[in-house]
């Protein structure tokens, strides 16, 4: 089992740095080589970076988020213990509650976290419990 941040989802849908790796694991994911979970907080940040893309359109963001559902990833609503780990975890590592949740979420799954974002993986990669790997 694998969360990825957006920071590795968004990677799906817009040719950035890296996004040969993103879509290596969204591969895997497709052919069955192991299970990815999200919080539903994704949706709204993939929906939010591609409305900020240069020339997007409202039509991208239907398209991306249809597509993306279609994948059947399994997408968590968080519980409160999840959002009082992601606080604990938020302030322990001095990051955004956004970032904690995908962390605190693999945490508990027992599965490993995937991040694109350098310095998120700088601050967190010492994390007790969690596998935690950088694009």
């Amino acid at each position: 089992m694998k969360v990825l941040d957006a920071s590795v989802i968004v990677k799906w849908y817009k040719d950035e740095r890296e996004s040969d790796k993103a879509l290596g694991i969204r591969d895997g994911f497709v052919n069955g080589n192991y299970d990815l979970a999200e919080p539903d907080l994704i949706l709204y940040e993939l929906a939010n970076t591609i409305r900020f893309s240069e020339g997007s359109e409202e039509n991208d963001i239907k398209d991306v988020l249809e597509n993306f559902s279609a994948m059947g990833l399994e997408i968590i609503v968080p519980t409160i213990t999840l959002l009082k780990n992601a606080a604990a975890t938020s302030y322990k590592f001095q990051i955004s509650i956004y970032d904690a949740v995908y962390v605190a979420l693999a945490k508990s799954l027992d599965a490993e976290f995937v991040t694109a974002d350098k310095r998120l993986y700088q601050k967190v990669k010492g994390t007790k419990g969690i596998i935690i790997k950088e694009l």
